[in-house]
């Protein structure tokens, strides 16, 4: 199966939801009844969608007029929708392939002037839910060699340290009023690599100096190199993965920083407590390789 035809899959077993419902709305309507006999990923995908749908329609309305909102659309329409935001929000698949795939598919099954508006609405989730800025990620092995391919602009170094428990939960900090950028909002670990230290020393050192001694956390090998601008400077990171053993977490700069807090992977990409960088970072480590040293 092509993933074009497992989408046009999907967004099918969508519609005979939306229409079941509505013929019998006294009815707890059973998805799984419907899912019986087909395939187990079109099956999971389905009733991830379904039991996300409220989380799709708060996004979606977002960028709908007040006088109207997803339930007024047409049962493909929504197919549509829900599917798009889905994946945009939910997966790791490439933003321009989910958007184009659903507008190819759109072409056969909806009216040619929704097909903008179904683009526009699309682009908006990703830009401000995914994306919002100028990021980058690439993964390797081999730090030394790959960073000699960054030569931007007014560019400088720095670490970032992704923290995640044993539950897969994931830490992060929240930037105090006094930090440099991302004011209130949550983030990974890091900072700026001073002249002659090592990466590992650099996310060592900052690891003690914004959450204290008394934190025992595994520190991977180098997984990839991380680039963001703000404020006019290329900051290209070197991105680490941590895995927290044990310990209390320690306000120790208290003018950059309120705090910490666990997220749930999916909480925490659709979070407006996180930056637009922080989500683009998560979502690039999801099911990254890690290798503890």
């Amino acid at each position: 199966m092509t993933r074009r035809e497992f989408r046009v899959s999907v967004i099918k077993y969508l519609y005979q939801v939306f229409i079941s419902r509505n013929m019998d709305e006294n009815v707890k309507f059973k998805v799984e009844e419907l899912l019986l006999e087909c395939d187990e990923e079109i099956k999971n995908t389905v009733i991830a969608i379904i039991n996300n749908e409220e989380h799709i329609k708060k996004v979606a309305n977002k960028y709908i007029k007040k006088t109207w909102n997803l339930d007024r659309f047409g049962y493909i329409p929504n197919a549509l929708l829900y599917l798009g935001i889905y994946e945009l929000l939910y997966t790791n698949t490439a933003h321009k392939i989910i958007i184009n795939e659903i507008l190819d598919i759109a072409h056969l099954y909806c009216d040619d002037d929704f097909i903008p508006f179904i683009n526009g609405l699309l682009d908006n989730v990703y830009n401000d839910y995914i994306d919002g800025g100028n990021f980058d990620f690439k993964y390797t092995e081999n730090i030394d060699e790959e960073i000699k391919n960054y030569n931007y602009e007014n560019q400088d170094y720095a670490v970032l340290l992704h923290i995640t428990d044993q539950n897969k939960q994931i830490l992060l900090q929240k930037r105090g009023n006094n930090a440099r950028d991302e004011k209130g909002l949550y983030e990974d670990i890091g900072g700026k690599v001073e002249k002659n230290e090592s990466y590992k020393d650099a996310i060592i050192r900052e690891l003690k100096e914004e959450a204290g001694e008394n934190i025992n956390i595994k520190i991977s090998k180098p997984v990839g190199i991380y680039h963001c601008k703000k404020e006019e400077i290329n900051w290209i990171f070197i991105v680490f993965i941590g895995e927290y053993i044990s310990g209390e977490f320690t306000i120790c700069e208290k003018d950059k920083c309120d705090g910490y807090k666990f997220f749930d992977y999916y909480e925490a990409i659709n979070s407006d407590e996180l930056s637009k960088s922080c989500k683009f970072i998560t979502k690039e480590l999801k099911n990254i390789k890690v290798e503890y040293e």
